[in-house]
């Protein structure tokens, strides 16, 4: 989270950030909630792409960047995913504004389906 502190105040300076990963899990959330509130960088939405565990499997395995995209490496991923950041789904829920999209669809629509949950979510901003 020292990581972050700096390049997340600078950019919600600048209007805004996107952070594609983090947190990964709801303690990850807590502990980084007093930081981002501190630098008035506080999550204003969570982002969920939903995709089939079978075309995850697929896509993962079609890229092969390493010895690591082994079949069995990647269910236990899933398995890690399913264990420790569904959870955060539930959490954000009841905390922020959050929304699934359906990542299944081509890149272009889940980007045009994103800025548009997202522009909704400006216009009822105060």
């Amino acid at each position: 989270m020292d990581m972050l502190r700096k390049p997340v105040a600078a950019a919600a300076k600048a209007g805004g950030y996107v952070l594609d990963g983090f947190p990964r899990t709801v303690e990850q959330a807590k502990a980084s909630f007093p930081t981002a509130r501190a630098l008035g960088a506080e999550v204003q939405a969570a982002i969920h792409l939903d995709v089939a565990r079978e075309e995850l499997v697929r896509r993962l395995l079609s890229r092969r960047r390493g010895s690591d995209d082994t079949e069995a490496v990647i269910e236990n991923r899933l398995q890690v995913y399913l264990d420790k950041t569904v959870p955060l789904l539930e959490y954000y829920a009841g905390r922020e504004w959050m929304f699934t999209v359906d990542g299944a669809q081509p890149p272009d629509a889940v980007h045009t389906d994103i800025l548009a949950r997202l522009q909704k979510l400006a216009e009822l901003a105060p």
